[in-house]
């Protein structure tokens, strides 16, 4: 190896170095990200009472229909008439 080769090989070496150093030193950028916890569903507590198998109170989620609460009481009883209603409200 010659004497220019050698420099040109050192200012290389130098310029990785120096590169290296300025990444590992330099602040981040950008934002940093925030994790938020997982929010719990709100329940309600309805009461179901007429002509289903089980009446009484019941905790369901907060977007639940009529129909799960007719669900969670058992379901109608034969001799009801669940035209009168609308399960999907």
């Amino acid at each position: 190896m010659n004497k220019y080769m050698l420099v040109g090989f050192g200012v290389l070496v130098g310029l990785l170095a120096a590169g290296l150093l300025w990444i590992t030193v330099s602040p981040p950028r950008g934002e940093p990200v925030t994790l938020l916890p997982t929010p719990t569903p709100e329940l309600i507590t309805i009461h179901v009472a007429g002509a289903v198998a089980a009446p009484g109170i019941y905790i369901l989620p907060q977007d639940s229909r009529m129909v799960a609460a007719i669900e969670a009481a058992g379901g109608f009883l034969p001799t009801a008439d669940s035209d009168q209603l609308n399960l999907a409200s």
